[in-house]
C-alpha cells in the first residue's frame, strides 16, 4: 500500500461512524508517539462526532508532563480511563482502535482486547507473525511509516478536511514523529515532513516541542557516565545501565547517542528492572538490529528495536544477547 490510500483511510472513517462508540488503547508504558496518536484518533472521532476514550494505565516518565496538560483540560476531563473502567465503557458495538503496537505482550489490557472481537491495529513497527494480535476485523501495519504519529497525523490530513485540530494535538504529534526519528534524522521521506507541514499549520512552537526533549543536568551526567563505560569492538558498542537507573527513557538517550560517537555503527543497552531485563538497540547503515530483537521476543524497526527478557540476571541476559549478535553476524559472512 503506498501512502495517501483513501481506500483504507475511508474504510477507518465507516468502521468509526458504524460504531457506537471508540476506545483506543495503545502499549504498555505508553511514550510520545503512542500518546500522539491517540490524540489523533481522538480528534477523528471529534470530527465524526463519536464518543471516544483513551485507555492509559501507565506512561513513560518523558510522557508525565505532556499526559498532565492534556488532564487539566475540561474537554478533555473524561476521555483518559484505566483499565477497569475500560471494561465497563466498552459493548460489543464499540470500536477498538489498538495504536503503535500489534504484539500481544506489549498492548495494555489484552484480556480485555483478547474478548473484543470488533478491533482494528493501526501500526508502524515491522509485523511479529509470532506474538500478533489475531481477530482483528481490519489492520494496516506498514513498517515505512516513521512512527504512528505521522500515520495517523497523514490519515487526519486526508480526512479532515478544512477542520482545525488543536494546537497541543498537533503539538503532540509532532513530538511523537520527533521521538521515533530521533529528531527528524531516521527513517523520514517526503511524506514525513509534509505531514509535519500540515501540522505546523496549527500554529505549534517547534521550540516548544524541543523543550519536551530537554535533559536537566544530572540526567545529562548520568548518561554520560553510563556510556563511558560501553564496551566497543567492531564497530558495536554494547553498555550496561547501573541497577540505580529505573527510568526506560535513560536506555534509549544511551543507546540513542551512543551512535553520534565516530566509529560507532551499532549500539545495544540493557538494565534490569524488577525481575526483567530490557534491551534497546539502534543501528546505523545495514546491520538489523530488529531481527535480533524479534528472536529474543521482541521487535520493532530495522535500526531501531527493543525485547524484554523475563526472570532473568543482567549478566545472563548480556551472554544470551551477545549469542544472538555473533549468530547474526556469521549469518551474514555466509
Amino acid at each position: 500500500m503506498k501512502k495517501n490510500d483513501i481506500t483504507r483511510i475511508n474504510k477507518i472513517k465507516n468502521l468509526i461512524l458504524s460504531s457506537d462508540s471508540v476506545l483506543v488503547v495503545g502499549h504498555k508504558d505508553m511514550d510520545t508517539d503512542c500518546f500522539g496518536s491517540a490524540m489523533g484518533i481522538n480528534t477523528i472521532c471529534n470530527y465524526l462526532k463519536k464518543e471516544c476514550k483513551i485507555q492509559i494505565e501507565s506512561v513513560n516518565e518523558s510522557l508525565v508532563p505532556i499526559y498532565n496538560r492534556f488532564k487539566a483540560l475540561n474537554e478533555y476531563e473524561n476521555v483518559f480511563i484505566d483499565n477497569n473502567t475500560a471494561k465497563k465503557y466498552i459493548n460489543k458495538n464499540t470500536l477498538i482502535i489498538i495504536v503503535d503496537v500489534h504484539a500481544k505482550s506489549y498492548v495494555e489490557n489484552i484480556d480485555l482486547i483478547e474478548r473484543h472481537s470488533n478491533k482494528i491495529i493501526l501500526d508502524h513497527h515491522i509485523e511479529n507473525k509470532y506474538n500478533k494480535i489475531d481477530d482483528v476485523v481490519f489492520e494496516i501495519i506498514l513498517d515505512y511509516y516513521s512512527s504512528a504519529s505521522e500515520f495517523i497525523g497523514e490519515i487526519m490530513k486526508n480526512l479532515l478536511i478544512d477542520f482545525p485540530i488543536s494546537k497541543m494535538v498537533a503539538e503532540v504529534l509532532i513530538a511523537g514523529i520527533a521521538l521515533d526519528t530521533k529528531g527528524f534524522w531516521y527513517r523520514t521521506d517526503s511524506y514525513t515532513f509534509s505531514i509535519l507541514s500540515y501540522l505546523t499549520s496549527f500554529g505549534v512552537d517547534m521550540l516548544k516541542i524541543k523543550s519536551m526533549f530537554s535533559e536537566d543536568f544530572d540526567e545529562y551526567n548520568l548518561k554520560t557516565g553510563i556510556i563511558s563505560k560501553a564496551y566497543i569492538q567492531d564497530n558495536i558498542a554494547l553498555v550496561l545501565l547501573p541497577n540505580s537507573v529505573k527510568d526506560k527513557l535513560m536506555l534509549s538517550l544511551v543507546v540513542d547517542d551512543l551512535l553520534n560517537i565516530n566509529g560507532i555503527n551499532v549500539s545495544f543497552g540493557l538494565m534490569k528492572l524488577g525481575d526483567d531485563v530490557f534491551i534497546s538497540a539502534r543501528s546505523l547503515y545495514d546491520f538489523n538490529v530488529q531481527y535480533i530483537m524479534e528472536s529474543l521476543g521482541g521487535g520493532g524497526h530495522y535500526q531501531m528495536a527493543a525485547a524484554r527478557l523475563e526472570n532473568i540476571e543482567l549478566i545472563d541476559a548480556q551472554i544470551i544477547l551477545e549469542k544472538k549478535i555473533i549468530e547474526y553476524i556469521g549469518g551474514q559472512k555466509k
